[in-house]
């Protein structure tokens, strides 16, 4: 079964302490809105390697892509709206997450 937990910023993890959100998305400045992701298993165990597809809802194209670090971390600079991302390992697709809304730096996670 594959779920989706979502939180803003100001949610705890055991995964991300505040410092290493704020370290993720550089520090304090809040100009340009930082998603921060966290790929996970249901076991809590990192989705590493894995790559990472964000789009913007109603648009076809993927906007952006990326890899998950070490911890299952990733990140994206956008612009406020509202996104959702495609983890993949291997090639094929593991999970697609829930829209986020992004309107301030929005950490989030997506777990199978």
């Amino acid at each position: 079964m594959i779920g989706l937990v979502i939180g803003l910023s100001s949610c705890e993890s055991s995964h991300f302490e505040k410092e290493t959100f704020l370290e993720k998305k550089g520090g304090e400045d809040t100009d340009t809105p930082i998603m921060v992701g966290l790929g996970i298993d249901a076991q809590e165990d990192p989705l590493y390697p894995a790559s990472v597809e964000l789009y913007k809802v109603n648009e076809v194209p993927m906007i952006a892509d990326t890899a998950t670090d070490e911890s299952g971390g990733f990140q994206f600079r956008v612009d406020t709206g509202f996104y959702y991302v495609k983890l993949f390992q291997n090639e094929q697709l593991l999970i697609t997450s829930d829209t986020v809304e992004v309107v301030d730096s929005t950490y989030f996670v997506v777990q199978l």
